[in-house]
């Protein structure tokens, strides 16, 4: 970040520790609204029921529930929500963190830019476009993927070039890859290919001499051995029904993350409506208003006082070539997955990992072509002031959804509800905004998704509650100051 105010720089400590607490403040400042007791959803409620009884007896579960699809982001899940309420929306927090601290010492190591990676950082710390995953305990294994992937990149770009320490460094980067895979499979295409960093050291004159390199550096077939003992245990693990299955290879999905990249930004448009606006901010009090003021001028005070403290932009990456293929490379692997994954949709969670590989792209893009306001702080600051407040709404509105949904549980097992139900509102963030649906995947109030409530919290009512059952639908009113109730009636089947 530029500044024309003569300063001492900071030293290679000083850096690190005022660049980590720069990105921490942002992480805090966007995020702090998801800091609230969880309100399990979906697979929250399973993981969470499988780990009452203990450790060892709730990974068993979680192994004959799903094989080993997600079961470390997963049972990481189930714990926390059993140790404390607000002990998941913490561990996102800090895993976005870490994640985001390592991506800009990627970016600064590829790149030899740290105002440009720092400025980059801050952007990947408030930007709401991935917001689900920190919202929803169940799509923490995506943040939880993205911290190993890019721990992972940081080792193989910091440490890869010292030939004496390819053995270590083979056992770690395939761990790494393992781990990765057992807490989302959304980065395994990125974690092989990012074996060109180690294979295609320069502009290669020949096929032989990238095919010497995987002999002589042979730690990049590392997160091949990685992933080859996911795909073991997978399959050996399997049982008979598993919610992801690998499907045929299709082509035309190589790239599908990409093919509507403008739809994503299409939370900003959030703010258009009244409902969405009075529901992300209901919960809101004077000492959040308050920390959040705190916040906001700590993180400005941080930007602009280190904006000539950190060292000047160098004469950019050492091997061009080499940097350009690897971010091709990741870029690609990135959307690889959703070539056997049935092709890609723009549900929030799914653009989590995918916002740090393009923020990756674009920094070698400002870089090749020397673009400069996006590392000075004035950018930075004017991008997350237009970032920060949509995270809190969208993570208002999700609190608000996921605390309705649980009202309608139980308002169905105190009535004892089993035919289809009809919903009536007089807020319907859905019918306001209808970007919501496609940015959730489905409506929180569903009958399908309410049944793990009710399976959970009320199993003497059964989770039963279904679109396909005889009789007429139950109407079911909601009014935000009065909750739920019942407006007409239809018995269900005798049971």
């Amino acid at each position: 970040m530029n500044s024309s105010a003569p300063s001492t720089q900071f030293n290679r400590t000083q850096q690190a520790i005022w660049c980590a607490s720069t990105l921490v403040v942002a992480c805090a400042l966007a995020w702090l609204p998801a800091l609230q007791a969880v309100i399990p959803i979906e697979a929250d409620h399973v993981m969470a029921d499988f780990y009452k009884d203990g450790y060892l007896t709730g990974f068993g579960q979680a192994l004959d529930w799903q094989g080993v699809w997600r079961i470390l982001g997963f049972s990481l899940v189930g714990v926390s929500i059993n140790v404390h309420p607000l002990a998941m929306p913490l561990l996102a927090l800090l895993t976005h963190a870490l994640s985001v601290c390592l991506f800009v010492a990627t970016c600064f190591r590829l790149l030899g830019d740290l105002r440009l990676a720092l400025g980059l950082g801050i952007v990947l710390a408030v930007l709401p476009l991935g917001y689900q995953a920190l919202v929803w305990g169940a799509c923490y294994t995506f943040v939880l993927a993205a911290l190993a992937f890019w721990t992972q990149l940081w080792v193989s770009t910091h440490h890869g070039d010292h030939s004496d320490k390819q053995a270590s460094l083979f056992v770690l980067i395939a761990l790494l890859t393992l781990i990765g895979a057992l807490s989302n499979e959304c980065l395994l295409g990125a974690s092989l290919v990012s074996c060109a960093w180690f294979w295609i050291r320069e502009r290669p004159s020949s096929l032989d001499v990238v095919l010497g390199n995987m002999k002589t550096y042979y730690t990049g077939w590392a997160p091949f051995a990685g992933a080859a003992v996911y795909v073991a245990a997978y399959y050996a693990f399997q049982p008979g029904y598993v919610a992801k299955q690998p499907g045929l290879f299709n082509p035309r999905s190589l790239l599908s993350a990409y093919y509507h990249p403008t739809a994503a930004f299409a939370v900003f448009g959030s703010w258009t409506s009244p409902v969405m606006r009075d529901l992300g901010f209901d919960l809101w009090g004077a000492g959040a208003i308050a920390l959040e003021i705190v916040l906001a001028a700590l993180l400005l005070v941080l930007t602009w006082y280190g904006a000539c403290r950190l060292p000047a932009p160098g004469a950019g990456p050492a091997n061009l070539f080499r940097v350009g293929v690897t971010i091709g490379c990741l870029l690609f692997g990135t959307s690889l997955i959703y070539a056997i994954g049935g092709g890609f949709s723009p549900e929030s969670r799914k653009l989590y990992p995918i916002c740090f590989v393009m923020a990756l792209a674009a920094a070698f893009v400002l870089t090749r072509f020397s673009v400069a306001w996006p590392a000075r702080p004035a950018a930075v600051l004017l991008v997350a002031a237009c970032c920060v407040p949509t995270c809190w709404l969208l993570a208002g509105v999700w609190h608000f959804e996921a605390a309705r949904s649980h009202s309608l549980a139980r308002m169905v097992a105190k009535n004892d509800i089993h035919s289809p139900i009809e919903i009536q509102s007089d807020t319907d963030p859905y019918k306001a905004w209808p970007y919501l649906i496609k940015s959730y995947g489905f409506r929180l109030h569903d009958p399908w998704l309410v049944n793990y409530t009710l399976g959970s919290l009320f199993p003497s009512h059964g989770a039963d509650l279904r679109d396909d059952a005889p009789g007429k639908p139950t109407v079911l009113r909601y009014e935000k100051n009065f909750g739920w109730s019942v407006v007409s009636e239809q018995a269900g089947p005798a049971r």
